[in-house]
């Protein structure tokens, strides 16, 4: 559930990406980390 809503929460910083660059890619960057230190902490 939690992969399900990080899922959403990735599309969505793409979709905002798409009217607003510098935003978006500051949320889909944040995004990211969230992903990375979830897989840091799962392994």
């Amino acid at each position: 559930m939690i992969l399900y809503d990080h899922g959403l929460t990735v599309l969505g910083g793409i979709l905002k990406g798409y009217h607003n660059r510098n935003a978006g890619f500051r949320d889909f960057a944040t995004s990211n980390m969230k992903t990375f230190s979830l897989i840091q902490w799962l392994s």
